[in-house]
């Protein structure tokens, strides 16, 4: 569900909820400067992006079907209202891949990109927070997890503003021992 609270923090503007028909659920959240919000996450399987208005009311809902099964776990809103919402996805030989996709403010699909961490060896690859630039380049960071290992790294990734990758890299944690790098 989503709920929006006023500025004073004692009032509920409004409250309200998306649902499919199966399995839901919300990750993130962004607000662009008129106060609508962006819901991401998953429905029944499906990377989901929602914009609600000022007042609560849903002005688009879209599904990435590009992809078997994938989840959305990240929003983010540029000044022209350009919406990018990214996760993980599956469709492919190597398992979990990134996924990122943009849309215009009217909802309408601009790009969409897949990307796995380049190191061998099966990953499984996931992105947790997104952000423009001024340029409107695309910047991701997440984790990859080497499926023989069991060991999680940290990942991130840029696109340009046409969805162009243009890298990928994993990095290793400096500590001994470490099992566990995720970036958020």
């Amino acid at each position: 569900f989503v709920a929006k609270i006023n500025p004073t923090g004692n009032a509920l503007v409004y409250s309200t909820y998306l649902h499919g028909e199966g399995d839901d659920g919300g990750h993130g959240i962004a607000v662009d400067a008129a106060g609508n919000a962006y819901v991401v996450g998953g429905s029944n399987s499906q990377f989901m992006v929602v914009k609600y208005d000022p007042a609560g009311a849903q002005q688009w809902a879209t599904p990435y079907a590009g992809v078997s099964v994938g989840e959305a776990y990240a929003v983010a809103v540029n000044a022209g209202g350009d919406v990018v919402v990214t996760g993980a996805g599956t469709g492919g030989s190597s398992g979990w891949d990134l996924l990122t996709v943009k849309y215009d403010p009217a909802g309408l699909q601009q790009w969409a990109a897949t990307s796995e961490n380049p190191e061998p060896g099966v990953q499984q690859d996931w992105a947790y927070a997104i952000a423009f630039d001024g340029l409107g380049h695309v910047y991701l960071a997440g984790e990859t997890r080497d499926a023989t290992t069991s060991r999680y790294d940290y990942l991130t990734a840029k696109y340009d503003a046409t969805g162009v990758e243009q890298w990928v890299r994993a990095f290793d944690s400096p500590l001994a021992g470490a099992q566990y790098e995720v970036g958020y």
